[in-house]
C-alpha cells in the first residue's frame, strides 16, 4: 500500500496522543510542554564533531534548536577529537539542548578554549554535561586573552542554564572559569563538582569575569588563581550580579580572594550567597564602595549538608521559582545542587528510519543543515523555562589593564654631562609589566633639565650639577578592543655624581 504524506502526519498524531496520555514525572520541571521540534539531533561523536565544524565555519543557527540526544564519549580518540564549538568571532545564536547527557573524556588543547567559545546575545546552552576531560591552552602569560578557559563557554552574552563541569581538569597561564570564563550575559542553575583547576591569573569557581548576572549555582571544585581576582563563585564581579550561590571548595589566589567573590566592584552586587568557613579567610576579597554585600554568610560544610540549608536555598529561588531550579541532594554530591537536567527537550524515534543529517554547503552564505526526507522527529512534550536572553551589546565591558609601572634609580657620572646631553634609554629608566596596548610617556613635573619622550627616552641637559634629582613621569598603555587603557604615574629618580 502507498503510504502518502498524510498517512504518515496522522500516524504521528495519533502516537503522540498517546505518549502524552502515558505521561511522564520529572522533579522540579513544569507540568506544560514545549511544541518546537529540533532542527538538528546529535546523536553520535562524527554528528557532534560535524555540528562543531559549522558554527565555526560561521553558521550561527540562529532560531534553531539543536538537541544532543546521546552520551559523547571522546576516549581513546587519538584523532577526530572534539575542538571548541564556534571561535573567537565565531558565535552560537541558536538554543542548543543537551537534553541531560554528557561530552565526557574530551583533550581540548587550544586557543579559546570551551565546549563553546561564544554563546552570542540570542544563544541559550543548556542541560550538557561535561565531565572526565582536560581543558588546556598553553603559551603566552596572562595578558593574553586568547589562552583563557570556560569548561561550557569561553565567553557567554546570552544565558547558560542548567550546566555542569565535573571531574575536569582546567590548565592555563590566563583566566578560568570552570563554567564560563568571560560572562555578560546569564549563567543560571550551573555547577561544579570535583575539577582541578590551575590558572596563571585570576580563576571564578563559576565565572571568572562577571558583567551579568550568576545565579542559583554552586561551586564544590578547589580553585586555584595566581594574579589579583579569585573567587569560589566569581572572581572579578565587575558590574554584575552574584545571587543564590554558594561554594564549598578551597580558594588560593592572589591579592584579592574570597570564598564567594575575589572583588565586587563597579556597582556590582553579592546576595544570599554563601562559602564554607574554610574556604578562604575572607567571604568577598574585596567591596568597593559603589557595591554591595548583602546577606553573604560563612557556613560550615557540615551545615551545607543538611535539610535546613537546602530549605533555605529554595526558599531565595520561590520569587524566581519559573526559572531558578529546584535544589536537591543527587548522587553526584552530598551537597545539594541545583535539578539537572531541567526543562529538556528529548528527540523520540522517528516512526520511519531517519538518514543522518546532511550538510550542504551554499556558496558566499552561512553552511546549512539539510536534514534527508524522513518523518520529522517528535520532540518529547517536556517543558523547556520561559528564560528570554535579555538583549546585550557583544561589546563586552573591558578587562582592565594589568600594566604596572615603575621608576628606577639612574646613576649618571657628572663628567658625562660637561660637554653634551646624556640619553636614557626607557628600560634603564623604568620597570614596567603587563602592558596591554601601545606604551606612551609623558613628564608630569620636574626640573627642566630633563625632557622625556613619548617613547619613554629621557634626556639629560648638559651642564647639571652634582645631586640627585626626581622626575615624575605619566605612563600610559593604550590599551586594545578588549583591555582598557591605564595611565599611571612613575618617579625616576636620577643620581649625578
Amino acid at each position: 500500500m502507498k503510504t502518502t504524506k498524510k498517512h504518515v502526519v496522522s500516524l504521528v498524531l495519533v502516537v503522540a496522543l498517546l505518549l502524552g496520555c502515558i505521561g511522564y514525572a520529572d522533579v522540579g520541571r513544569k507540568s506544560t510542554a514545549a511544541t518546537k521540534e529540533p532542527d538538528l539531533v546529535i546523536n553520535t561523536l562524527r554528528d557532534l564533531n560535524d555540528f562543531s565544524n559549522l558554527v565555526t565555519q560561521g553558521n550561527t543557527f540562529e532560531g534553531k534548536l539543536v538537541v544532543l540526544n546521546a552520551d559523547i564519549d571522546y576516549q581513546g580518540m587519538i584523532t577526530g577529537g572534539l575542538s571548541r564549538i564556534g571561535g573567537k568571532e565565531k558565535e552560537f545564536l541558536g538554543t542548543f539542548d543537551g537534553g541531560g547527557h554528557t561530552i565526557k573524556n574530551v583533550n581540548m588543547v587550544e586557543e579559546y578554549v570551551g565546549l563553546f567559545a561564544r554563546v552570542g546575545s540570542k544563544g541559550i546552552v543548556r542541560n550538557v554535561m561535561l565531565s572526565d576531560s582536560v581543558l588546556q591552552s598553553t603559551g603566552g602569560g596572562a595578558i593574553y586573552t586568547d589562552k583563557y578557559i570556560g569548561g561550557i563557554a569561553n565567553k557567554n552574552y546570552g544565558i547558560v542554564q542548567n550546566c555542569c563541569v565535573i571531574k575536569t581538569e582546567l590548565t592555563a597561564t590566563s583566566n578560568i572559569g570552570n563554567i564560563v570564563c568571560n560572562n555578560q550575559g546569564k549563567v543560571i542553575n550551573c555547577f561544579a563538582i570535583n575539577n582541578s583547576m590551575k590558572s596563571g591569573c585570576d580563576a571564578g569557581g563559576i565565572v571568572q569575569y562577571n558583567n551579568g548576572s550568576v545565579l542559583n549555582s554552586c561551586n564544590l571544585s578547589d580553585v586555584l588563581g595566581s594574579y589579583e581576582y579569585t573567587g569560589g563563585i566569581v572572581g572579578d564581579n565587575r558590574g554584575g550580579t552574584i545571587e543564590n550561590c554558594y561554594n564549598a571548595g578551597k580558594v588560593t589566589g592572589g591579592k584579592y580572594c574570597g570564598g564567594i567573590a575575589g572583588y565586587v566592584q563597579n556597582g556590582g552586587v553579592a546576595s544570599n550567597c554563601y562559602t564554607t568557613e574554610d574556604a578562604a579567610e575572607h567571604r568577598i576579597g574585596s567591596v568597593a564602595t559603589d557595591s554591595k554585600e548583602l546577606n553573604c554568610e560563612f557556613v560550615s560544610r557540615g551545615d551545607m549538608a543538611t535539610e535546613a540549608f537546602r530549605t533555605r536555598l529554595n526558599t531565595n529561588r520561590n520569587f524566581q521559582a519559573d526559572t531558578w531550579s529546584e535544589w536537591v541532594i543527587s548522587s553526584l554530591s552530598d551537597l545539594p545542587t541545583p535539578v539537572f537536567p531541567y526543562g529538556a527537550v528529548t528527540a523520540t524515534p522517528t516512526l520511519a528510519p531517519t538518514a543522518a543529517p546532511v550538510v550542504t554547503p551554499v556558496p558566499t552564505a552561512a553552511p546549512v543543515v539539510t536534514l534527508a526526507p524522513t518523518a520529522a522527529p517528535v520532540a518529547t512534550p517536556t517543558p523547556i523555562p520561559d528564560v528570554t536572553p535579555t538583549p546585550t551589546p557583544d561589546t563586552p565591558t573591558l578587562y582592565p589593564n594589568p600594566m604596572t609601572a615603575k621608576g628606577k634609580t639612574v646613576t649618571v657620572k657628572s663628567g658625562k654631562l660637561k660637554k653634551k646631553s646624556v640619553k636614557i634609554k626607557r628600560d634603564k629608566a623604568f620597570s614596567i609589566k603587563n602592558a596591554i596596548g601601545k606604551l606612551i610617556f609623558s613628564k608630569k613635573k620636574g626640573i627642566s633639565s630633563f625632557k622625556v619622550s613619548k617613547n619613554g627616552t629621557i634626556t639629560i641637559k648638559k651642564g647639571l650639577k652634582k645631586d640627585t634629582y626626581k622626575v615624575y613621569v605619566y605612563v600610559k598603555a593604550s590599551g586594545t578592543s578588549e583591555f582598557e587603557s591605564k595611565t599611571v604615574g612613575a618617579t625616576v629618580t636620577f643620581r649625578i655624581i
